[in-house]
């Protein structure tokens, strides 16, 4: 069974949905899926055989489902990252972008990028997330977040003010994350950095 989560925000994630369906065309898929799409539609991929579309799952039962699952794949939130890196499941998580609507600033692109060299795979394109389904990831085994909280992580990382932080914290919260640790940040700067919108 594949788990894909993509939280509760009002946002669409609508490549998912792309590439949810391009996956069950292509019979890359052959498993079920539990698809807890949020504020997303979910489409003709509700109508699949092998999908059972929700907009909402309960935590304890989307905790089961991981822990059932073959692979989970997630939006990348630091809250949902957090609790399946806690939880030692096969995981890979795909960030949401303001590019497309996803989101309003690239933030889990950000934290994706930052927590990469610590194990956490992390999906752009429907060809990554195609190799993550056909070879998953083992179970996360390391520590992921051990580094400061998350006002303090932002003021360091992209050199904002303790009030610019305290926004951005704030605007995270419906991810489940205000004030909580983050990963430390890389040692090198990702090839093509990014800046925090200042929306």
């Amino acid at each position: 069974m594949i788990t894909v989560t993509l939280g509760t925000i009002s946002f669409p994630f609508d490549r998912v949905v792309q590439w949810l369906e391009q996956l069950l065309d292509e019979k890359v898929v052959t498993e079920a899926i539990v698809f807890q799409h949020g504020a997303t539609n979910p489409g003709v991929v509700s109508r699949h055989p092998l999908v059972r579309a929700t907009p909402f799952l309960e935590f304890e039962r989307l905790e089961s489902l991981s822990r059932q699952s073959n692979l989970v794949i997630s939006h990348a939130g630091q809250g949902s990252t957090r609790g399946l890196a806690a939880k030692k499941v096969p995981f890979v998580v795909i960030p949401r972008l303001a590019s497309y609507g996803e989101h309003v600033d690239n933030h889990q692109l950000l934290f994706a990028q930052s927590v990469r060299p610590l194990g956490v795979q992390y999906c752009s394109s429907y060809e990554e997330i195609k190799r993550s389904v056909l070879n998953p990831p083992p179970a996360f085994r390391g520590p992921l977040l051990q580094g400061p909280r998350l006002v303090e992580y932002l003021m360091e990382r992209y050199q904002t003010s303790e009030a610019d932080s305290r926004q951005i914290a704030q605007r995270l919260e419906t991810e489940e994350v205000d004030q909580a640790p983050v990963a430390a940040a890389p040692s090198q700067p990702a090839e093509q950095p990014l800046t925090m919108s200042s929306k």
